[in-house]
């Protein structure tokens, strides 16, 4: 039997977690931007020297940006979800296709279904009985928490 998804306001674990994945994306973000760009710079033509870099930077900096504004969407909405119970069924989805789709999984708790990345996808099966504490934004559910109950 599930229990009924319940929100709460977001814990100081769950606020430093968020606030670490924020610092974590930035430090990726300018060590990548920095190898790429010294790189291209030393051991490229002059032709590709300045465009390359600038193309990655800017895609890098795009999603980026996309991410961090998700991460603090859920910091300033101040909610997250938890549900409990045991997962009844299954699915996943083929969006796109060849090279450039992506596979979206789903579990479903009671009645109701949740998109989860592909680690949550292969650690629980149909029948596990479940506890996941997670919050939306635009990129789908960031999750504080998953465990077997």
């Amino acid at each position: 039997m599930a229990k009924n998804p319940e929100q709460v306001e977001l814990s100081e674990v769950d606020v430093k977690k968020l606030n670490s994945s924020i610092r974590n994306t930035i430090v990726f973000a300018l060590i990548a931007a920095i190898v790429v760009t010294a790189g291209f710079y030393y051991l490229s033509e002059s032709n590709t020297r300045v465009f390359v870099p600038l193309t990655f930077d800017g895609f890098l900096l795009f999603i980026s940006y996309y991410s961090i504004s998700n991460l603090k969407t859920i910091l300033k909405e101040n909610k997250k979800t938890i549900i409990q119970g045991t997962i009844t069924s299954e699915r996943r989805e083929r969006v796109g296709s060849g090279k450039s789709g992506r596979t979206n999984y789903y579990k479903t708790i009671g009645d109701h279904e949740l998109r989860v990345d592909a680690r949550i996808n292969r650690k629980y099966q149909v029948g596990d009985q479940v506890e996941f504490e997670y919050a939306t934004s635009g990129m789908g559910p960031y999750f504080f928490l998953d465990k077997r109950l």
